[in-house]
């Protein structure tokens, strides 16, 4: 684990760490010790909601950018290459000349490769493989001006060829997702009233839904800051409200006459099918009584019983070899409270 990675190359491999200033772990993740580090000036940078509230809950500073200036950063890698050497160039900007950037993740994770590329662009002070990945660190020399060129880039959203801005780390950046697509052709037409887009990520749902002439409103409830970010450029609607929440964990004060859904099935590489079911009860707690949930899934994944629970009515309005897309009706009674998620 990343932990006993960090704790050899302190003890047995000559890491050295700073003597003051804050120390940044960029994407930090809750299975992961950082008990090594000095967690008085320990800070996690996380736009994840989910991870970025177990921080703080945790007690460690926290917060959801990667803006310094800090002694040393910490990069957890992520599953998108392009976002793990974007995180890496922004260590780079957010620590002072001689400060320590140091590199870790599992090897599933292109931990090999993201080290082979830093080699040949800069020093790597040192290496310790442990526990199925590896960690590296790098000291920041007076000048990178030209170094790394490029990587900055890589972390920004930008138009993509389907012509919405997205980027690194977001669900399906570069294309427009077969699911979403199928969902959108089925409530086309259909939807009225106050809609929420649960998952919203760069917002291609929400901009079809703002097509819909009798859409009143539209609130994006989206967990990676990125993509809601994105979402923000993508959907200009007045219409359109954004709020940055977990909403596997959330309730809801406003109701909503329609919900629409491509949930996400995983938080790390393994597919979680509880993710999708927390969704469609977060949804069916959302609904007005005569609410409508347009949700889509993979067709392997087991949604039917989770629907049929939270909902009265429960439909199959198109499917593929790949997809399912369902019209719920009807939610059945759910406790709700009164919290208001808070406007991002």
């Amino acid at each position: 684990m990343a932990g006993s990675r960090i704790a050899a190359a302190i003890d047995d491999n000559g890491l050295v760490l700073p003597q003051d200033g804050q120390i940044a772990v960029f994407r930090p993740k809750s299975e992961n010790d950082y008990s090594a580090l000095p967690q008085n000036r320990l800070i996690a940078c996380q736009s994840f909601k989910p991870e970025y509230d177990w921080f703080v809950r945790s007690t460690i500073a926290t917060q959801a950018t990667y803006d310094g200036p800090f002694s040393a950063c910490l990069v957890d890698l992520t599953r998108s290459k392009d976002e793990s050497l974007g995180l890496i160039a922004q260590a780079f900007d957010q620590v002072a000349a001689g400060g320590l950037i140091i590199v870790d993740g599992a090897k599933k994770s292109g931990a090999d490769s993201v080290l082979n590329l830093c080699k040949k662009l800069l020093t790597v002070a040192g290496t310790v493989s442990k526990s199925h990945g590896k960690l590296f660190w790098m000291i920041r020399p007076p000048d990178i001006s030209g170094t790394l060129i490029g990587w900055h880039e890589k972390l920004a959203p930008r138009q993509q060829a389907h012509g919405f801005i997205a980027g690194p780390g977001m669900f399906s950046p570069a294309k427009i997702d077969m699911g979403s697509q199928l969902l959108a052709g089925c409530f086309a037409g259909q939807l009225s009233g106050v809609v929420a887009d649960l998952g919203a990520g760069w917002g291609f749902l929400s901009a079809q839904i703002m097509q819909q002439p009798n859409v009143t409103k539209i609130d994006l409830f989206e967990a990676e800051h990125a993509a809601l970010a994105a979402a923000r450029r993508n959907v200009t609607d007045p219409r359109a409200q954004f709020f940055w929440e977990d909403v596997a964990t959330m309730t809801f004060a406003d109701r909503y006459d329609h919900v629409v859904c491509n949930p996400p099935f995983h938080q790390s590489r393994a597919a979680d099918p509880d993710l999708g079911r927390a969704f469609v009860k977060s949804a069916a707690g959302a609904l007005k009584p005569r609410g409508n949930l347009w949700l889509v899934a993979n067709r392997q994944l087991p949604y039917e019983a989770v629907l049929s629970e939270c909902f009265s009515r429960v439909e199959v309005l198109e499917e593929n070899r790949m997809f399912k897309a369902f019209l719920a009706q009807r939610p059945k009674d759910y406790t709700r409270n009164t919290k208001r998620p808070v406007r991002s």
